[in-house]
């Protein structure tokens, strides 16, 4: 089962989501690495944490945290997003449907 994050995290959540579409990739690494050591089992926070790592090239942790994500919480729609969305990213379209 995954972390359920409170009022406070799930702002900073919505802060990470943010540095990721403003492409501040440090911030976002920051953020996602503090609320993972809140919440280590937060499948939606380490699935963005996996985006955002492929974004800065370390596409080997991108791919390890996004499936690490995806066995922690699969009916989280957000995971499976993320994750096709990091298929997407390289191009390898027939793995992002």
């Amino acid at each position: 089962m995954a972390d359920k994050l409170p009022k406070k995290d799930a702002e900073q959540f919505g802060i990470l989501v943010t540095c990721f579409e403003k492409k501040e990739n440090k911030k976002g690494l920051k953020t996602a690495e503090a609320l993972l050591k809140k919440h280590p089992r937060h499948a939606e926070t380490m699935a963005m944490k996996g985006l955002i790592c492929n974004n800065m090239g370390d596409k080997t942790a991108a791919h390890e945290l996004c499936s690490k994500a995806a066995e922690i919480d699969p009916n989280s729609h957000l995971v499976w997003h993320v994750y096709g969305l990091l298929h997407k990213q390289e191009q390898r379209y027939d793995e992002a449907k």
